[in-house]
């Protein structure tokens, strides 16, 4: 969602302390520090969350995740082996019980292109406290696989039910349409395809082709909406424009990927070789083909 769509030039909104520009875009001081510290998300107003980068808003629940993660970790490691589905099902059904907020948020005008208002959009979908449930599933998730208890489904069934997942979904309200429909379907996708890499059996999402795309994925959700929004009116003219050509998509999207890949080789795979893993210890629980002595241990 780019600064654009939450309205980040509304003063009203949180606008205010301009002084400077960038990309002919006038800068707020207090914005750009928020955003600085990673905490722009905690800001119910859109137009301090969605200025500058509007996706960058999920950085500030990342933020929040990797804060929390050596607590939550202690917690995780504790469930008994044969609790962690029950766990995961338990942060579905929280992210079930959000939407019910909603109904108690004052009536205000509804974003078109989401169908639910600026405060339900952040309540349910970018305040860093709702998506702790989504992280901490992925996390009970992770233990589930590298233990190796059973996921329920195999790769293609769980796609399935992704892809009818997907189509039911804007049949429901939006407010439910945002997270809940689809944290289960996609988790179960995700494990299940962790549990094919974990069993060695490779297929085409495997190929050298798909894993660097997976890698500098994130860089390029982070730029995508910079070079839609700096770049392409300067080169092309209003993004609106319905004669938008094959070619026109092709440089632009090439543009987002390079600036991707830079961002993940000069910056990513170096902080990650050095940070990600310990030096002094190996990771914990890298043996699924045991999970009995795993269980005995819980």
């Amino acid at each position: 969602m780019c600064s654009s769509d939450l309205g980040h030039r509304d003063d009203q909104n949180g606008g205010g302390d301009e002084g400077g520009q960038v990309a002919h875009t006038a800068l707020n001081g207090r914005n750009a520090f928020l955003n600085l510290l990673l905490i722009q998300s905690w800001a119910p107003q859109p137009a301090i969350r969605g200025d500058f980068n509007g996706v960058s808003w999920s950085l500030s629940c990342e933020a929040l995740f990797y804060l929390l993660f050596p607590f939550l970790m202690r917690w995780v490691d504790r469930i008994r082996l044969e609790r962690l589905w029950a766990w995961a099902l338990a942060m579905v059904a929280g992210a079930w019980l959000v939407p019910v907020i909603a109904f108690v948020l004052p009536r205000n005008p509804v974003i078109p292109f989401a169908g639910v208002t600026n405060l339900e959009l952040w309540v349910i979908y970018q305040s860093p406290p709702a998506a702790v449930l989504e992280f901490v599933f992925g996390m009970l998730l992770a233990r589930i696989v590298v233990t190796g208890r059973k996921v329920p489904l195999g790769r293609g069934a769980a796609a399935a039910v992704t892809i009818g997942g997907y189509a039911v979904s804007h049949f429901l309200p939006a407010r439910i349409d945002l997270v809940a429909t689809m944290m289960l379907p996609l988790g179960l996708l995700v494990a299940a395809a962790a549990k094919a890499d974990v069993a060695n059996r490779r297929n085409w999402l495997s190929g050298r082709i798909m894993v660097w795309l997976g890698e500098v994925s994130f860089a390029f959700y982070l730029w995508h909406a910079l070079v839609l929004e700096y770049l392409y009116p300067r080169l092309f003219g209003p993004s609106s424009n319905p004669g938008i050509s094959v070619a026109e998509i092709a440089l632009i999207f090439g543009v987002a990927l390079t600036l991707a890949w830079l961002q993940f080789t000069l910056i990513e795979r170096p902080l990650m070789r050095r940070f990600a893993v310990s030096r002094r210890e190996k990771p914990r629980e890298s043996v699924p083909e045991a999970p009995e002595r795993l269980d005995r241990a819980a």
